[in-house]
């Protein structure tokens, strides 16, 4: 029943939601790498994603709950590609 419970988390719905461009809630975060008032970095169950813009303020983290909520002007959301290759792909092409 517990590994039950580990494998819904980490299926969990990834949602991102910007009001009037002043408030943002994001769900299915993992891990908030950087925080500045003009840049945020977090981990999310989708990859990562980088928030821009100014005055940007964390007024909410759960981690339990995988979601964060912030405030400030958003300029622009991207996420980002994981585009390494694995190591052993690169030696044996």
């Amino acid at each position: 029943m517990e590994e039950n419970k580990v494998k819904n988390l980490n299926l969990q719905e990834h949602v991102l939601t910007l009001t009037n461009r002043t408030h943002l809630n994001i769900t299915g975060v993992d891990k908030v790498i950087s925080v500045k008032p003009d840049l945020l970095q977090v981990k999310s169950n989708n990859g990562d994603i980088i928030v821009t813009g100014q005055n940007i303020d964390v007024t909410k983290l759960d981690l339990e709950q995988h979601t964060l909520t912030l405030n400030g002007k958003f300029d622009s959301i991207k996420y980002l590609e994981n585009n390494k290759t694995p190591l052993l792909k690169k030696i044996f092409k």
